[in-house]
């Protein structure tokens, strides 16, 4: 009402105005209105006046400038968390393929132990024994 000064009231119907314009029924939380109401109003007398405007207005101000600082830290902790996920998966990806080649040189070793056994047992098995037992005349 030009005042100088703005009431509850006014507060109400102008934050109305600002959050749904078109009035249509935006979800509106009055007790929040009022909290926010009774924070600006410092002195408690039922009117926000320009000297508790301002204030607010530099405190707003300050806590959007450090809410920026900490969404900078939290997107740079998100950047490294990313990074770190990325790498787990790499790490992840060359497991697997370390425990594939480790499974395929046991099989390996495995089927050349089995050939060595069985190239031994030939030669063990007294093929040929009786010609070496033989006398020559």
């Amino acid at each position: 009402n030009q005042d100088g000064s703005i009431s509850k009231l006014e507060f109400r119907v102008n934050i109305r105005k600002l959050v749904d314009p078109s009035g249509r029924g935006a979800n509106f939380n009055m007790d929040e209105v009022d909290s926010l109401f009774s924070e600006l109003d410092v002195d408690s007398g039922g009117s926000i006046n320009t000297a508790e405007l301002k204030e607010a207005l530099k405190t707003l101000q300050q806590k959007t400038v450090d809410a920026s600082a900490h969404v900078v830290v939290a997107n740079e902790r998100a950047a490294v968390w990313r990074e770190k996920a990325a790498l787990t998966r790499r790490i992840a990806a060359l497991t697997k393929l370390t425990d594939a080649a480790v499974d395929q040189l046991e099989l390996a070793t495995d089927a050349s132990k089995s050939l060595v056994k069985n190239s031994n047992d030939t030669k063990h098995s007294g093929v040929g024994k009786g010609s070496l037992n033989r006398k020559v005349v």
